[in-house]
Parts: C-alpha cells; sequence; structure tokens
C-alpha cells in the first residue's frame, strides 16, 4: 500500500522573523514528537503538541 502524498504546506507558528529576515526564535524537534520553538527575545522554550497530548 502507497503512502498518501504529503499536504500543502501550513504555518503552525509565526512572528519569529522580521521583515528584513532576521530571526528571534527558531524550531527544534524534540526527543518526545513534540516542535520545541525557542523564544530569544523572551528566554522561552514552547513546545507545540498535537491536540490531545
Amino acid at each position: 500500500m502507497r503512502s498518501p502524498e504529503p499536504g500543502d504546506q501550513q504555518t503552525l507558528v509565526g512572528g519569529f522573523q522580521s521583515a528584513d529576515g532576521s530571526r528571534w526564535g527558531r524550531p527544534v524537534a524534540g526527543p518526545d514528537h513534540a516542535v520545541h520553538i525557542t523564544d530569544d527575545r523572551a528566554g522561552a522554550v514552547y513546545r507545540l503538541t498535537p491536540p490531545g497530548r
């Protein structure tokens, strides 16, 4: 059985890049299969998971 084709690209989280392209946050894949997003300005790390996890 063939795997389904990937869907269209979507922005899950935005607002970490200026108009000039400079960034103050970046996503990192975590060992728990969540996406962790660093926020250099706030000194924080956000954990993004699917609903119900």
